[in-house]
């Protein structure tokens, strides 16, 4: 049975510079590109990654940071 649905379950980021205010923020836009890019995916199953190290400039936008950290998530749960 396929399922559409993309649920992450547990997602810890350490990302220097960032305010722990903006941090929710951060984190809900990192999950909602995630679940769009692997929506449809047909994957099936549990995927665990223990450690992901995304690096970026310091000078990188924020939607710079989101969109390597979904990217390199992504990536590592295909």
């Amino acid at each position: 049975m396929r399922c559409d649905a993309v649920v992450i379950e547990e997602l810890v980021m350490r990302v220097p510079g960032v305010r722990k205010e903006d941090a929710p923020g951060l984190v809900e836009e990192v999950l909602r590109r995630v679940h769009a890019n692997l929506r449809g995916s047909g994957r099936i199953g549990h995927y665990h990654v223990a450690q992901l190290k995304v690096k970026v400039p310091a000078s990188a936008r924020r939607t710079d940071l989101i969109d390597a950290i979904a990217k390199q998530l992504t990536e590592a749960l295909q």
